[in-house]
């Protein structure tokens, strides 16, 4: 069954198909069980919002020249299936997919990008794949997620923005994540940062000292 099937298949039986690409430096092995927990935690994330996983949860990950490995999860007891080797790499491309039932498919995503977020991995978003998401999933709610976000009506993809250590002084929040208020800011969409400023691009660096 191919991947747009299901992803359709899915999205007729009202569940949530959502995802988004980018891409990851350094990768070895370390790096590709870091994106197998990763799926992991979506994993729990899906069974706890619904009960089980009924679906699938995907990651692809691959060079330039097309060659490269999945990562699969449809069974948590099971845990994910690697299929393919892909050898370390300074630079290599990913898509992360996931169609599930009985999940919220923005609360889905959202969740996504807490826990690649937290995977320790060297990874920058695509943008582009996450503002046409919210092309037709667009929210502005309060977000109870655990993470400090803020709000700049002038940007340009404004939605969940997760930064980590910027202090603010104007927004109140409950969580115990740091953001903070730019005004020129480029990407107010999905962008986790660690101690990253912003310069007009939209990366996600994480650095293990």
């Amino acid at each position: 069954m191919s991947e747009e099937h299901v992803h359709s298949s899915i999205e007729e039986a009202g569940g949530a198909a959502t995802g988004f690409t980018g891409t990851i430096e350094n990768w070895n092995a370390d790096a590709e069980a870091r994106f197998a927990d990763t799926l992991m935690e979506v994993g729990k994330f899906v069974q706890g919002e619904s009960g089980c996983l009924l679906g699938h949860i995907k990651a692809a990950v691959f060079k330039d020249d097309g060659n490269g490995l999945t990562l699969n999860l449809i069974d948590m007891d099971n845990g994910v299936e690697h299929h393919g080797t892909l050898a370390r790499n300074d630079l290599v491309k990913f898509n992360f997919m996931c169609a599930v039932l009985d999940v919220d498919e923005d609360e889905l995503q959202h969740f996504m990008l807490h826990a690649i977020d937290d995977s320790g991995l060297d990874y920058h978003i695509d943008i582009e794949s996450l503002r046409h998401h919210h092309e037709h999933h667009h929210h502005d709610e309060e977000c109870t997620c655990g993470h400090h976000h803020h709000h700049d009506e002038s940007c340009p993809c404004h939605g969940h923005e997760h930064e980590h250590h910027h202090h603010h002084d104007e927004s109140e929040c409950t969580c115990g994540h740091h953001d903070h208020h730019d005004e020129d800011c480029p990407c107010h969409e999905h962008e986790h940062e660690h101690e990253h400023h912003h310069d007009g691009g939209c990366c996600h660096h994480h650095h293990d000292e």
